[in-house]
């Protein structure tokens, strides 16, 4: 797919959203890239906000989309559109549109930290939301952001758009024009392929020992060096989070001890870093090297990522900017990099991470992203096929989208009619990502307020809820049920916008906390929702669309007049909020309980599935160990030996599979000799 189809699509795409959610065709463009933006971790959350107005005894115009703060960094972002909606035009968006869009979002930023913004409009007005916010949190945002989206291709005259300082602080320029977004789409391979030329930083490489070196077996090179933190420091302000993509800790603040230890030794002892801090554990899939006299330079990396030493970056990074002004040409950052190739990144970064991070206490929770809940949810999708339903002659199945771009990839790697038929069987209106079955999953359990906090956040909340130690807990039923809550929040988010009493705004949260309080009513009768009758007939059924519009306008009520803060998204993020929703009265259908089953009905579903999932394993393993043959256990068996990993129960476990044209091994067996394989891959047997 080029350019000019892809844009073509996008706006197809948009035209059918904007008509299905009864919204402006430029809002469901804004939605849709920054859904898009949130997922490739470019920021945190987004709050939709458009606001088109003058402030000011000048009447300065002002004009904006939306917003974010990430309070991992404290960065600000404001987000500001540009949106033609014309196929196959020859207009861009040139230099002049950016500054005029910048100015406008610079006018409302500098307009709420003075007040001028919220004394110029209606105290009904959103916008009014976002001017107090920023107002009240001004001393402690470190850097402002600005980005301009657009469906036009940039003008080939844009090199660089300086913006001046607000409040003294940096401000950064983001435009995501339509090739950008077709770029970001087209390279989405679950690591982002991150071009660092050091040269465009200033400098000529870094001086570094190459510890090993890849050998006929496998491609892996390792170096050691150390990073000026400076450098370390621009890299963050250039790329943010991206760096971080697979660093399994958060940021913990610069109040934490940790934290607090290395901001004392940037202000007061930098020449002391080096001997002070740990250093950062990198990973990249490509490097380049180059040998000058007697030593070796890097110039040069191709998707880096901190895997361990997201703490020391963005103290760094947050430090330097601050008031303390820091000189951190005095400092330098221990660093150890390993490159492994694309072709082994998948399996090899995360275990990197995870030996990284063995130094020191982190939770299964923190590397999530790289659970085999994770392949639980991707084989069940890709095997389960939905009910057919009226009006479609063929099942259909729910994309689950484990890595960035899975989708995509799919598509890319087909041709034809190969590619038409994956996508009528998967649809691209049902792939649904990490992040979104964290939000169906806390809206059921009723911890609206966590998913306001963000999908990045909701993540990781719903990550210590998943019990990766039985994974037959997420079995047939879980996947359609979890099916069921996905028909159910996205048709909640198409109905809110056509609802008489909705004037814009909270979508978002009307939709996750409407969930919440189903659920609660259903818990106050006794019962709980017949989530299987939504995956069968793949839509909802009439009654409970009925409750649930009486639950949106209790909702909207709620959260917008019965508020303890000036800002309805931030109060939205706090179990107060949902306390409050919880105890509103909620008139009740008559036929409501159509839609509801025993608690005791769902506990005996639940423990059918758990079983036929664990037959289904013990068969699947016995069929895998066959498959897999004496003289491969013969193999693994002598490797263990050799590196002294196994025991005698373990021993006996394998000769048992060894031996299978004299006896075949039970199931029982068989579940055992695998986990006894994926034992000694962990440690490194790589057949």
């Amino acid at each position: 797919m080029d350019l000019k189809e892809y844009r073509a699509e996008y706006l197809n795409t948009i035209e059918i959203g904007s008509s299905v959610n009864r919204n402006f065709n430029r809002s469901e463009f804004v939605d849709a890239v920054m859904k898009e933006l949130v997922e490739s971790e470019e920021l945190s959350d987004f709050t939709p906000v458009h606001y088109d107005g003058t402030i000011g005894p000048k009447r300065k115009r002002i004009e904006f989309d939306g917003y974010d703060y990430d309070d991992y960094d404290n960065t600000f972002t404001l987000v500001v559109c540009k949106y033609s909606g014309i196929p196959d035009t020859s207009e861009k968006i040139t230099r002049s549109d950016i500054e005029s869009m910048v100015d406008r979002a610079k006018t409302f930023i500098e307009g709420s930290i003075s007040r001028i913004t919220q004394d110029s409009l209606e105290e009904s007005e959103r916008a009014v939301e976002v001017a107090e916010m920023i107002h009240s949190i001004s001393d402690e945002i470190v850097r402002y952001r600005i980005f301009v989206l657009s469906d036009l291709e940039k003008s080939d005259r844009i090199k660089s758009v300086e913006i001046e300082p607000i409040d003294g602080k940096q401000v950064l320029l983001k435009l995501w024009d339509i090739s950008n977004l077709y770029e970001l789409n087209v390279s989405k391979k679950g690591y982002d392929d991150i071009e660092i030329n050091l040269s465009d930083f200033g400098y000529d490489g870094l001086p570094c020992i190459r510890t090993f070196e890849s050998s006929e077996d496998f491609s892996y090179d390792s170096y050691l060096c150390a990073i000026p933190g400076r450098l370390l420091s621009d890299l963050y302000e250039k790329y943010g989070s991206r760096l971080l993509d697979s660093n399994v800790r958060s940021f913990l603040k610069l109040t934490t001890k940790t934290n607090k230890n290395i901001r004392a030794t940037i202000l007061k002892e930098p020449h002391m870093f080096f001997a002070y801090n740990n250093g950062i554990t990198t990973t990249a899939t490509d490097i380049i090297v180059e040998s000058v006299k007697d030593s070796l330079l890097i110039k040069g990396f191709t998707a880096l990522q901190i895997v361990n030493g997201g703490q020391t970056t963005v103290t760094l990074y947050t430090v330097g900017k601050s008031r303390d002004k820091p000189d951190l040409s005095k400092i330098y950052v221990p660093m150890k990099v390993s490159v492994v190739d694309r072709e082994h990144a998948e399996e090899i970064i995360p275990k990197i991470s995870r030996s990284a991070n063995t130094q020191n206490k982190v939770s299964e929770a923190d590397f999530f992203s790289n659970s085999p809940f994770h392949k639980t949810i991707q084989d069940l999708s890709r095997r389960t096929m939905t009910p057919q339903v009226s009006g479609v002659p063929y099942s259909t199945r729910w994309f689950y989208e484990r890595t960035r771009g899975q989708y995509q990839q799919e598509i890319s790697r087909r041709t034809g009619s190969e590619a038409s038929k994956f996508k009528t069987e998967n649809p691209k209106s049902q792939m649904f990502t990490k992040t979104d079955l964290a939000k169906y999953r806390l809206s059921y359990a009723m911890r609206p307020d966590i998913v306001s906090k963000g999908a990045q956040y909701a993540l990781l909340e719903f990550s210590k809820s998943v019990d990766t130690e039985h994974l037959d807990e997420y079995n047939d039923l879980y996947f359609k049920e979890t099916i069921a809550l996905a028909i159910m929040f996205r048709r909640l988010e198409k109905m809110v916008p056509g609802q008489p009493w909705y004037q814009g705004g909270y979508r978002a949260q009307i939709v996750t906390y409407s969930i919440a309080r189903l659920v609660a009513l259903a818990e106050s009768m006794g019962g709980v929702i017949d989530l299987m009758k939504i995956w069968d007939m793949q839509s909802l059924p009439k009654p409970l669309e009925e409750q649930l519009i009486l639950i949106m306008e209790s909702v909207n009520e709620s959260i917008t007049q019965e508020n303890e803060e000036a800002n309805v998204a931030q109060w939205c993020k706090k179990e107060k909020c949902w306390k409050k929703v919880k105890e509103a009265y909620v008139e009740q259908c008559d036929s409501f309980t159509k839609c509801l089953v025993s608690k005791k009905h769902e506990n005996f579903n639940q423990k059918i599935a758990r079983r036929d999932k664990r037959n289904s394993q013990l068969i699947n393993a016995r069929i895998e160990v066959v498959n897999l043959g004496g003289a491969f256990f013969q193999d693994a068996y002598d490797w263990g030996c050799d590196h002294d990993m196994l025991d005698g129960y373990q021993k006996s476990q394998l000769r048992v599979a060894i031996n299978q044209e004299i006896r075949l091994p039970s199931e029982k067996q068989s579940k055992e000799i695998m986990k006894i394989l994926e034992m000694l891959r962990e440690g490194g047997y790589n057949r």
